[in-house]
């Protein structure tokens, strides 16, 4: 009876039992912080990129291909997707061919949209969340 007594009461290595329970939930929650700053990042750089070719075709009633290439100029990602469109539409909605009339009068007006896509590498195993991790942004302007 004595031995089970002492051997209750002994509280050598609880701390390293403890440690080694909850180290892997740690781990998990600090590869999720870094995860989502990366994507989080990732997201401002692609927003970026949007705003600078929107902000040219706005400025500027350019072509698809000149703001696509301010777009790409703004930048050093890799495995980055840009697409820039333009369309025409009436103030009714509805995509008509820009040297058209529209049916309430008018000119209809010049859309630019520019998009742009990437991918982010994570931390996290790919059974956890899909790696690479595909973000987007995407904006449109109305330059006439």
């Amino acid at each position: 009876m004595v031995f089970k007594d002492r051997f209750l009461k002994n509280i050598k290595g609880n701390v390293a039992i403890e440690f080694a329970i909850v180290i892997p939930f740690l781990f998990i929650l600090l590869s999720g912080i870094m995860n989502f700053g990366l994507i989080l990042a990732n997201q401002n750089q692609l927003n970026s990129i949007v705003s600078a070719g929107i902000l040219y075709a706005a400025g500027h009633d350019k072509t698809t291909s000149e703001v696509e290439a301010v777009m790409q100029g703004v930048t050093s990602m890799s495995s980055l997707n840009i697409e820039v469109s333009d369309s025409c539409q009436c103030l009714g909605g509805g995509s008509v061919a820009c040297s058209s009339t529209c049916p309430e009068g008018g000119t209809p007006g010049r859309y630019i949209t520019a998009k742009a896509t990437s991918e982010v590498d994570l931390l996290a195993p790919a059974f956890i969340i899909d790696n690479p991790f595909p973000t987007s942004s995407q904006g449109t302007i109305r330059t006439e």
